[in-house]
């Protein structure tokens, strides 16, 4: 038990560097590296985090807008695939209007006319 009490008074007490005027850190502008060191791990975190921070919000409203579109689209796909199929005339039709939707048309196969994609 003494010895523990004296390796704990020796740390309490031990030796602290001190300068010549016998001050630990005299107030000659100098800042040990250690506290330089430390103020430039606030920074750079303080520098990091205020990157970081606003472009994840960025990225979270991207992937909200992002299924705000995909939900309406699914909304409008599945109105359209309700509907009755729509005959389909020889005339051209506005395709934005006939998008998604079931369609019925009548003809012949042409095999000549055949293109293999």
């Amino acid at each position: 038990m003494a010895s523990s009490t004296k390796t704990t008074s020796s740390l309490i007490m031990g030796d602290v560097p001190k300068s010549s005027n016998g001050l630990e850190h005299a107030s000659t502008g100098e800042v040990p590296a250690s506290t330089a060191s430390r103020r430039f791990v606030v920074f750079g975190g303080g520098l990091l985090v205020a990157v970081l921070v606003p472009l994840f919000i960025s990225l979270g409203n991207w992937q909200w807008n992002k299924a705000a579109v995909k939900e309406s689209r699914q909304t409008l796909l599945d109105a359209r695939a309700a509907d009755a199929p729509i005959r389909l005339a020889a005339t051209p039709v506005d395709a934005e209007s006939m998008r998604y939707r079931r369609v019925t048309v009548r003809g012949t196969f042409e095999p000549q006319r055949q293109i293999l994609i």
